[in-house]
C-alpha cells in the first residue's frame, strides 16, 4: 500500500506539472511566438513543479521519471501546435520514441519501492558531500540540467514535425538506431536485474550477456538512442547540423559524469573484481573481451 500511495503521489505531481506547463503556454502564447522557445519555458515550469515536490517529500528521485516522459509530452505538444494530420514519418517517430519512453518508464517503476525507500544513490552521495549546497545541486544538477539536455536531444524532431519531412534513408537508419538502442537497454537491464536477484557474492561483478562486452551497455543504448533521433531528423533533409548539440551533450554527460561516478562507486565496493573487469571489458562499446581477443590473436 505504501508503494501504491507513492506511485499515486508521483502521478499526481506529474499531472500537476503537465497542467503547469499548459498554463504557462496559455499565459505566454501571446508574448512568445516561437514554438521552440515557448516549449522550453513550459518544460522548465513543469520541472520546477517536480523539483518543488521533491523538496516537500525529501526525495530528489521525484524527478527520475521526467527523463523518459519529457520527450513524448514535447512531441505531442508540437504535433498539436502543427494542427495537421499525422503522416508516415510522424507515426514512425512516435513508435520509436514511444518504445523508448515506455521501456525506460517501466524500468523506473519496477525499481521504485516508494518515496521513503527509493532514492538514487548519487543524490544521496551529493547531499552527504555538500549538504549546504544540495539545494542548488538538486535544482540545477538533478532537475534543470537533465531537462535542458533532454530538450536539446528532442529538438531535432521539431524540424521533422514542422517541415516537409518524408521517408528516406535517414528515416530508416535513424529508426533502426533508436529501436536497436532501446533493445540494448532493455536486454542489459533485464540481465542486470536477474543478476541482482540470484547473486549472493557482494564482490561479484556482473560480466554476463551484454555486460561481457561492455561495462555499461545500458548507457551505450541510451547514448545511441539520442544519436538515432539526430539521424532520424534528416527526414527533413535541410535539418541544420548544429542541432546535434543535444546528442553531443548527452554523450558527454554519460562519458564524463555518469560513468565515472558509477565506476568510482564500484571500485570502492568491489576493488579487486572491478579492476580486473575494467582490464578486460570495454568501457562503453560492445567489443570482444580483451583476454579472448588476445587468445584469438
Amino acid at each position: 500500500m505504501k508503494r501504491l500511495w507513492s506511485f499515486l503521489i508521483v502521478t499526481a505531481v506529474y499531472i500537476l506539472a503537465a497542467a503547469t506547463g499548459i498554463l504557462t503556454y496559455i499565459l505566454l502564447d501571446f508574448l512568445i511566438k516561437h514554438p521552440l522557445m515557448l516549449m522550453l519555458i513550459c518544460d522548465i515550469a513543469a520541472t520546477l513543479v517536480v523539483w518543488f515536490f521533491g523538496l516537500i517529500f525529501k526525495n530528489a528521485s521525484m524527478y527520475d521519471p521526467y527523463w523518459s516522459v519529457q520527450s513524448i509530452v514535447i512531441i505531442a505538444g508540437w504535433l498539436i501546435l502543427r494542427n495537421t494530420a499525422l503522416n508516415a514519418v510522424d507515426i514512425l517517430m512516435l513508435i520509436a520514441v514511444g518504445f523508448w519512453a515506455v521501456r525506460l518508464t517501466y524500468n523506473w517503476a519496477s525499481t521504485f519501492y516508494g518515496l521513503k525507500k527509493t532514492q538514487d544513490w548519487r543524490y544521496v552521495m551529493l547531499k552527504q558531500k555538500n549538504p549546504k549546497l544540495f539545494f542548488i545541486t538538486n535544482l540545477f544538477g538533478i532537475n534543470l540540467m537533465p531537462t535542458l539536455l533532454v530538450y536539446l536531444g528532442t529538438v531535432p524532431l521539431y524540424y521533422v514535425i514542422f517541415n516537409n519531412s518524408a521517408i528516406n534513408g535517414f528515416t530508416v537508419f535513424g529508426l533502426v538506431i533508436m529501436i536497436v538502442a532501446t533493445l540494448i537497454e532493455l536486454i542489459a537491464d533485464v540481465q542486470m536485474k536477474n543478476f541482482k536477484k540470484t547473486n549472493t557474492d557482494q564482490q561479484q561483478v556482473m560480466d554476463k550477456g551484454l555486460w561481457t562486452y561492455s561495462r555499461h551497455p545500458n548507457y551505450l543504448g541510451e547514448i545511441a538512442f539520442w544519436w538515432g533521433i539526430f539521424v532520424f531528423s534528416f527526414s527533413y533533409i535541410n535539418t541544420p547540423l548544429y542541432i546535434g548539440l543535444g546528442a553531443v551533450s548527452i554523450t558527454l554527460l554519460f562519458m564524463f559524469i555518469s560513468i565515472p561516478m558509477i565506476e568510482k562507486k564500484m571500485l570502492n565496493t568491489r576493488p579487486s573484481s572491478f579492476k580486473e573487469y575494467q582490464k578486460k571489458v570495454s568501457m562503453l562499446l560492445l567489443l570482444p573481451n580483451k583476454k579472448d581477443y588476445e587468445k584469438s590473436a
